[in-house]
């Protein structure tokens, strides 16, 4: 989401390539006073403290991931970067990166989405990028925005009180209105790569590693509502358990922690917890295990779609109905024709942007 305002980039971050993750690291970049804490959390880089940054709670979130099964996770927190994205491809590409992963920021000022498209997100929101191989190779993942999704809107629901529903291919609603969005990618590993996933030879060797962007609205702002088909965000429907651990997180000391930062960080490990997870069943039985709770979430469902081309004259302009997708995550439509008969097609992600009409109601 755009911010509001614009702030300098502060400077001074170190360049991954020169400080390679070991396996279960952490590293905060920002403005932490401490050299290091508890459990091996490593502070580097710093950078100049900037307005309206709240930070993030490094030994909190660490001991969360441990609960979580997810101790040998690396996690790399900023204060500020373009792109979380950005950031987690270029370690990637330098050996600084290894699965599992996740690169959070507490305010992006270029983040990336769909169409090459950037956007900035405002202090106090997450924002974060996460990283998994997968033994499927990249055309058997279709359909994992989805699967992404799903466990974005199910964590939001459980943890924070809002029914969030998906929108195909990949933004989370609550109500119409987007609360979250999610930026996909898959890159081959080469053979001759080194794979550090692996725990023995046993386990399928991983063919794909999956990078995913994931944004979600925490903080509210009135130019929310101006951007496309709107936005919102957690604090506007806040449910009485998000109210009830800002309400403690408000009884600490102001040099301790901001109101919303306790709920963030438990809400990032939440998500990241969530997320490998599903990932790890479409692993194991694609999209299938997530077939029966589709429905569920579908925002679509049974509602009046218009498709918007990415390049004109190719005839998808119409109105359609969605009616869920097939066994491999494209969208079904259906459109009645002027003989009476019925018209059915299937988009798979990428070919097309999806606007959501009124329900349909039988009758």
């Amino acid at each position: 989401m755009a911010a509001s305002r614009q702030r300098q980039r502060p400077a001074g971050i170190q360049p991954v390539g020169r400080c390679p993750f070991r396996r279960g690291e952490f590293r905060v970049f920002g403005r932490q006073s401490s050299p290091c804490c508890s459990s091996g959390t490593t502070f580097c880089a710093a950078t100049r403290e900037t307005d309206g940054v709240i930070g993030f709670d490094a030994a909190a979130i660490r001991e969360r991931l441990a609960a979580c099964g997810l101790g040998n996770a690396g996690v790399s927190l900023h204060d500020t970067l373009d792109s979380t994205h950005t950031w987690l491809k270029s370690a990637i590409t330098e050996g600084a990166a290894r699965a599992p992963f996740v690169c959070a920021t507490d305010w992006q000022q270029a983040g990336l989405a769909t169409r090459g498209r950037h956007w900035q997100t405002p202090a106090g929101n997450l924002t974060f990028s996460l990283l998994h191989e997968s033994p499927r190779s990249a055309p058997e993942l279709m359909g994992l925005s989805l699967v992404t999704g799903i466990a974005i809107a199910q964590t939001l629901a459980q943890k924070c009180g809002v029914e969030a529903l998906v929108k195909w291919p990949n933004d989370v609603l609550v109500e119409d209105h987007k609360i979250a969005g999610i930026l996909m990618d898959v890159l081959p590993i080469p053979d001759t790569c080194t794979v550090h996933s692996a725990a023995a030879a046993s386990i399928p060797r991983p063919q794909t590693r999956v990078l995913a962007g994931i944004g979600i609205n925490m903080v509210h702002e009135d130019a929310h509502e101006e951007l496309g088909m709107g936005a919102t965000s957690l604090e506007r429907h806040w449910s009485l358990q998000a109210r009830e651990c800002r309400h403690l997180a408000e009884r600490q000391r102001p040099n301790e922690a901001h109101p919303g930062r306790p709920l963030r960080d438990r809400l990032l490990v939440d998500c990241v917890a969530a997320v490998l997870e599903a990932w790890q069943r479409f692993d194991a039985a694609g999209w299938a295990a997530f077939a029966e709770v589709w429905p569920d979430v579908d925002a679509l469902r049974d509602r009046d779609v218009r498709l918007i081309a990415r390049s004109a004259g190719d005839g998808k302009g119409d109105h359609w109905i969605a009616r869920g997708v097939d066994a491999h995550g494209a969208l079904k439509l259906e459109r009645q024709l002027p003989d009476g008969s019925s018209l059915t097609e299937y988009v798979y992600s990428g070919e097309v942007s999806v606007r959501l009409g009124k329900p349909n109601r039988p009758g």
